[in-house]
C-alpha cells in the first residue's frame, strides 16, 4: 500500500486581495459608464420644440428622451464620487432632475438615469420606503436592490451587493 501526500499553498489571503481590488474596479468602471452614459444621451439629437432663443434656436427634448442640453448647468452638475472602494454614486444637484426624470402633472418624464443604469446592472430588485427620493443601488456580479427614501434628492449608487433575498425597508 502506498500513501501520496501533496502539499497545496493556501493562498486564499492574496485571492481576497484580488477579488475585493477587481470589485473596486467594477464598481469604478460601472459608475463612470452610468456617468458617461448621462450625458452622452443628454447631448443625442431631440425631436421636441424649438425655441427662439436671443443665443439662437433650442431644440427641447421630447417626451419619452432624455433632457435636451439648453444652459449647461444639468449635464456639467453629473457626476461621480467614490465613498468607499465599493460603492460609487453618480449624482446631480440640479432642482429640475427629478421633474425631468419621472415628470410632473404638466410635463411628461425626460428619463435618462433609470434608462442608462438599468442597461449598466440588469438584474433589478427594488425596494421602496420615503418620501420623493430616487435612491438606486446597482450592484456588481449579485442582486440589485434599490432603495427609495429621503427627501428631494435625485442620485444613483453603485455598490457591491452581498446575493440574496432584497433588504427590508428601513425607518
Amino acid at each position: 500500500m502506498s500513501v501520496n501526500v501533496r502539499v497545496v499553498r493556501n493562498d486564499l489571503p492574496g485571492a481576497e486581495l484580488r477579488i475585493q481590488r477587481a470589485a473596486s474596479q467594477a464598481v469604478r468602471e460601472t459608475t463612470f459608464a452610468i456617468e458617461s452614459g448621462i450625458k452622452y444621451e443628454m447631448h443625442l439629437p431631440k425631436t421636441g420644440r424649438v425655441y427662439e432663443r436671443p443665443t439662437g434656436p433650442h431644440q427641447a427634448s421630447a417626451p419619452g428622451e432624455a433632457p435636451a442640453v439648453d444652459t449647461g448647468a444639468y449635464i456639467n452638475s453629473v457626476n461621480s464620487t467614490f465613498p468607499s472602494s465599493l460603492t460609487g454614486m453618480v449624482s446631480t444637484n440640479q432642482e429640475q432632475a427629478e421633474a425631468l426624470e419621472y415628470g410632473t402633472e404638466r410635463t411628461a418624464p425626460r428619463p435618462v438615469w433609470g434608462r442608462v443604469a438599468d442597461a449598466e446592472a440588469p438584474r433589478f430588485t427594488p425596494a421602496c420606503a420615503g418620501i420623493i427620493t430616487r435612491y438606486i443601488a446597482r450592484a456588481i456580479a449579485s442582486a440589485v436592490h434599490p432603495r427609495v427614501r429621503g427627501d428631494n434628492v435625485l442620485y444613483r449608487s453603485v455598490s457591491l451587493a452581498r446575493s440574496g433575498s432584497p433588504p427590508r425597508a428601513r425607518g
